[in-house]
């Protein structure tokens, strides 16, 4: 599979020639190897989670907050390897997050404010119950690693649909408690739920933020999609 080159757009608002002054900051090897520590086992899903076409949309809803992620196509100058998906923004924040699409993974390189030291890889294919990856950064600053922890089904506005839930955990030398991070990719339609936590030190609760889908556009994936829904 090709990867795809985009950005994300959020809520009408445009960000302007951003992303464009720190791509050359990314090194032409940049890039980190995934080692698999368990493959899973039982059913199998592949990039049918994670479907992104000029076109597409999703819509979310976490709390009084919108997220809206449009993508479309943007030539990276950089080593000509990244799509893209959005992290987190709000109705004042335009993000554009950088994610390299293709056969093997679903990988996680930052936004136009950081480059992460390391990729981080949000899915794995093939996609298994069980399944657990880790990554690690040449400089030894960042470490994450993904799990697979079940199919659950998950109720939106659209309808709900039998979703593969993923955990991630990453931690960096100045963060001492790291992010624990859940997303459920239901198959025909991407990102269904993205559910977060951050600790902030031992003085401070972590904070937690749950964004459910509220709409979508998919264009492709209906038979996909049409089995994955419960109801």
């Amino acid at each position: 599979m090709k990867a795809l080159h985009t950005h994300v757009v959020l809520v009408a608002l445009l960000l302007l020639g951003c992303a464009d002054l720190v791509n050359d900051a990314l090194p032409t090897t940049y890039d980190s190897s995934i080692s698999v520590v368990s493959e899973g086992e039982g059913e199998e899903f592949g990039p049918e989670l994670f479907p992104w076409s000029v076109g597409d949309s999703w819509l979310y809803y976490s709390q009084d907050t919108i997220l809206y992620i449009v993508p479309t196509e943007k030539q990276i100058s950089t080593n000509g390897m990244l799509s893209t998906l959005t992290e987190f923004a709000s109705l004042d924040m335009v993000i554009e997050h950088y994610v390299r699409v293709d056969d093997e993974a679903v990988r996680d390189f930052g936004s136009q404010f950081k480059w992460w030291p390391c990729s981080l890889p949000r899915l794995h294919f093939p996609v298994r119950v069980g399944k657990k990856w880790k990554v690690g950064d040449p400089y030894g600053d960042m470490r994450a690693e993904g799990t697979v922890e079940s199919i659950e089904v998950v109720d939106t506005a659209m309808g709900a649909y039998r979703a593969v839930k993923v955990h991630y955990y990453t931690r960096n030398a100045a963060d001492e408690e790291g992010m624990h991070q859940w997303m459920w990719f239901a198959p025909g339609i991407g990102l269904v739920r993205w559910q977060h936590t951050h600790g902030w030190g031992v003085s401070v609760a972590p904070t937690t933020d749950d964004w459910l889908l509220r709409h979508f556009a998919v264009e492709g994936y209906s038979e996909v999609r049409a089995a994955a829904r419960v109801r």
